[in-house]
């Protein structure tokens, strides 16, 4: 590939050591690129491969020059050519390849005209090498602007979690960083004073990872003042005190990556006012020693633990934009046996002013890096902890494993205590027992404990039994719980019980932080436990993670172990529904007793009039007219029900009416039969389908199963459990349930020939059916279906029109004791009266207040009015609408006008007491005579 540069008169070994020297400068270059610009521009090359050789001969030059001046003792301690830019050049001379290096770098400068260099000795060669210098600084902060060290990668939680929240950066990365500023150093050391000054404060100003820059500030002052080697301590707060912390200690301008960390692991702690970085902090003032060992602030076991022996010390410390001590710099022996002198300090200060800005940056830039991380983690915490609800063990596990990064510390620890069972947490607020704290820490019972090292693979470890008993761990955390407060416990010497714990001392503990756990509703359901922070005792920074920790811990468990009462009360509630299921069911000896029996002709119990009476038959002769009626409209035909199916069906639906006095069996067979009056003699059988049919009737004789005698007010007023669960048409949405569930018992399922499609239609039209039977939404759509009916083209067979007349149909059915023969309409009106009135004495009793008239027992007397006002309210108008789109109802509306008529004269005392009933009659006499006696 080199072939093209033959004519430039050099060998194939000096043309590769030109390409070497280019990789060293430009790293970021390919070899292959370098290659390929030399081939096309041989002629830049060659000037280059010139340059080079020139310069060698100035280097050589100089060094014997300056070798003869040091001889005759020119150059003092405080002579001027100690200045930094001539200290820097006799303390960093480059050698002939680092000088090609800076050459080769600007190899694209060299234009390719032919031309020859000027003789490298001359002042324009060495304005060229300067030039050279500047053109590496501006290419250094043209493509470096930011660290190319910072590997931060917010998709690698796990990653930068493992490194103990620190930017992401191996040994490998820091010795190649630690290594191109070397050369940095080198390259820019041709620059006047003040272009090197300026240059290094840009140095650290573009630098944000917090490890290079403290590299980059200490190599820097140390080249600017000729120091030997040099310390760096940034500071920070721990329980309100301030204090200086190692971040570089004994490290120089070659010292390696490795001897770099080992230097972090020996974090050497100086509070403010101790010491001479602790002085130089608390005064903010520097401290020039020439002789450290006759200083008594000078601590000489440094030197014994590094081997090395510090004459003269020079210490500045680090200000922020506002002021703030952020550090403190030490630089160690000068070179050349001299001590630190004034102009030192100057050149120093004045790089620290800097310095400050730039460690304060990398800090908020590195918390800023930190907080996103932890925010990362806490996200990725909250989507494990309410994805895996299954157990309270399963929901900690988890949460100790997602959490490992969140910590510098060795283990983690959670305790929970006894959570409350099922049957507590079932049991209405009112009714719990409150929640009282132990006597002492020792009775608080803890349930479970979870054990986790946070550097190793390990899982989760369940604490034994002994460990939550007996255990000094188990019992911090009984007093952090019964105390609800923080304990952190900084030596071991505070809290002597370690040595006599064998968990404890296996786990040779050195430090401890230990926070209650709260749930949703602040109650305290256990503790977190942190053990042995690294380098260093726990920080309000730790603080804050633990607490993050412990909202997350807390919430998770206490949603787990929700989770897992639930999970057993519907256990419970799937058992209770099985032997409500069995209990409910209709007994088999039942089932066959019907099914031995024929079933009446409709026409032999007058079963398909309108004047039908319930009074004569018996509960199995109603069950056997129940039958009569799926087998006429043909619905037990077209779905094929099996007939002991049918049977066994309409007995358990006979025996979840409970024995209140109107809204019964009797009452909910007498419905059923209306609506089959309806669909035949009323002539509305053209415009529902046979599902519509089958929803209709199972509706009818299902609508009021499990009634309990009491309307949906008094359900609301009472605040019960059905109100609570299901707050608007309470008993109508029971109703219609309790019909699924028995639909849904073994052996009762009529619907159980339909396919999924219908299945689900049927199901929700009885779903509408039941629920239209709710008076108040009967008022709600009753001027809609007018205005319906007053259309001619209203299509009813279909859509919304179908589904009103159906619910207005339910309602009707619902009402149709009112339109029966008087001697029924009278017994029933009685029974209703009565039903009412046991919940007006429920009322008095519960509430204390008045009742309505109609539930108040000494307004019986006022019945026949009453009754008028509900037929005139209610039913007239519902009639008359359907009447007068469908007359073959008419029989409602002129059974509804004879006996409003008859209801009108007894209000006002003129019917013939012939046509009253004895018990009715005997009942009104009596309320006579105790008005009479009253008066």
């Amino acid at each position: 590939m080199l072939s093209g540069m033959a004519g430039l008169g050099r060998t194939a070994v000096d043309q590769n050591q030109l390409v070497r020297h280019f990789l060293k400068s430009h790293p970021e270059v390919s070899e292959a690129l370098i290659k390929e610009y030399l081939l096309e521009h041989p002629a830049s090359a060659a000037k280059l491969m010139r340059s080079l050789n020139r310069a060698a001969s100035v280097r050589s030059t100089r060094a014997s020059q300056g070798g003869a001046e040091s001889a005759h003792g020119k150059g003092g301690a405080d002579d001027k050519s100690n200045s930094v830019t001539s200290s820097t050049l006799k303390q960093r001379q480059v050698n002939g390849e680092q000088d090609e290096n800076a050459a080769a770098q600007h190899a694209p400068a060299f234009e390719d005209d032919g031309e020859d260099v000027e003789d490298s000795t001359s002042p324009a060669s060495l304005d060229n090498l300067r030039g050279l210098a500047q053109e590496v600084v501006r290419k250094k902060h043209r493509y470096n602007g930011s660290s190319p060290f910072l590997s931060y990668n917010p998709d690698s939680l796990n990653t930068l979690a493992s490194q103990n929240w620190q930017i992401t950066k191996n040994r490998q990365n820091l010795d190649a960083a630690l290594s191109q500023h070397r050369t940095y150093l080198q390259e820019v050391a041709a620059l006047d004073e003040n272009e090197l000054f300026m240059e290094l404060i840009r140095d650290v100003a573009n630098e944000l990872d917090m490890e290079i820059l403290c590299f980059k500030v200490m190599t820097n002052v140390v080249t600017l003042v000729g120091a030997d080697r040099g310390s760096l301590f940034l500071s920070r707060k721990e329980s309100g005190l301030k204090l200086l912390v190692s971040k570089l200690f004994d490290v120089t301008a070659e010292s390696t990556a490795a001897e770099i960390m080992k230097s972090k692991e020996m974090e050497i702690i100086v509070p403010f006012g101790r010491g001479i970085a602790g002085s130089v902090a608390e005064t903010k003032q520097s401290i020039n020693i020439r002789d450290a060992y006759s200083d008594a602030r000078f601590n000489q076991d440094i030197d014994k633990l590094t081997g090395y022996k510090t004459t003269s010390l020079l210490a500045l410390p680090i200000l922020n934009r506002d002021g703030e001590v952020v550090g403190v710099a030490e630089i160690m022996n000068k070179k050349g046996g001299t001590h630190f002198n004034a102009r030192d300090e100057i050149v120093f200060a004045r790089y620290l002013t800097f310095c400050g800005i730039g460690i304060q940056n990398a800090q908020l830039f590195e918390m800023s890096v930190q907080e996103h991380i932890r925010n990362q983690i806490l996200l990725k915490l909250a989507r494990g902890i309410f994805e895996e609800q299954q157990s309270v063990e399963r929901v900690v596990h988890k949460i100790l494993v997602e959490s490992k990064a969140l910590f510098k510390c060795e283990h983690i620890c959670v305790f929970i205590v006894e959570l409350p069972t099922e049957d507590e947490d079932s049991r209405p607020e009112a009714e719990r027992a409150p929640r009282t704290l132990p006597a002492s820490p020792a009775k608080i019972a803890l349930s479970s404990g979870f054990h986790i090292e946070v550097n190793k693979e390990e899982d989760v470890r369940n604490m034994t039994k002994d460990e939550l008993e007996k255990g000094l761990l188990a019992t911090i955390a009984r007093e952090v719980i019964y105390e609800n407060k923080l304990k952190n416990i900084v030596t071991p010497e505070d809290e002597p019980r370690f040595a006599e714990d064998g968990f404890a001392s296996e786990m040779s503990v050195r430090n401890l932080m230990c926070i209650p756990v709260h749930d949703a509703k602040n109650e305290i359901i256990g503790a977190c436990l942190m053990l042995n922070k690294q380098l260093r005792n726990f920080t309000e920074l730790d603080l804050d993670r633990v607490q993050s920790f412990a909202v997350f811990c807390g919430l998770g468990i206490y949603n787990a172990a929700a989770y897992e009462r639930k999970v057993k009360l519907m256990a419970k509630q799937t058992v209770a529904l099985e032997v409500l299921s069995y209990h409910a069911t209709a007994p088999e000896e039942e089932v066959q007793q019907i099914m031995a029996r024929t079933i009446p002709e409709a026409t032999e119990v007058h079963l398909n009039e309108w004047n039908f009476d319930d009074l004569p038959l018996s509960d199995m002769e109603t069950i056997l007219c129940t039958l009569r009626i799926f087998v006429d409209t043909g619905i037990s035909e077209s779905f094929k029900i099996p007939f002991d199916v049918l049977v066994r069906w309409a007995l358990s639906v006979k025996k979840n009416y409970r024995p209140v006095l109107y809204h019964n069996w009797r009452h909910a067979f007498n419905v059923v039969q209306t609506m089959y009056c309806i669909i035949t003699a009323g002539g509305l059988r053209r415009y529902f389908s046979d599902l519509d049919i089958l929803a209709l009737m199972t509706a009818c004789i299902s609508h009021d199963l499990d009634h309990r005698g009491t309307n949906n007010a008094f359900q609301t007023k009472s605040n019960t459990a059905l109100a609570q669960l299901y707050g608007t048409s309470v008993l109508e949405k029971h109703h219609f349930n309790h019909c699924v569930m028995i639909l849904q018992s073994p052996g009762n399922n009529i619907f159980g020939s339909l396919s999924p499609e219908e299945y689900r239609q049927a199901i929700k039209m009885v779903e509408h059916n039941i629920i239209s039977t709710d008076l108040a939404l009967y008022f709600k759509k009753r001027d809609s279906f007018k205005q319906l009916v007053s259309y001619p083209d209203t299509d009813w067979s279909a859509g919304p029109a179908k589904e009103l007349l159906s619910g207005m149909l339910m309602t009707a059915c619902d009402l149709g004791a009112i339109c029966k023969p008087w001697e029924v309409q009278q017994l029933v009106a009685d029974l209703v009266a009565q039903e009412f009135f046991e919940q007006g004495d429920m009322e008095q009793q519960k509430f204390g207040a008045p009742t309505a008239p109609m539930f108040d027992r000494n307004k019986y007397p006022e019945l026949p009015k009453m009754q008028v006002g509900f037929i005139d309210f209610i039913c007239l108008p519902l009639y008359k609408t359907l009447v007068e789109k469908f007359p073959g109802m008419e029989p409602l509306l002129s059974g509804s006008l004879a006996n409003r008529e008859k209801w009108q004269l007894l209000s006002e005392g003129k019917l013939d007491e012939k046509l009253v009933s004895d018990s009715l009659a005997h009942k009104l006499r009596d309320f006579e005579k105790k008005e009479d006696g009253v008066q």
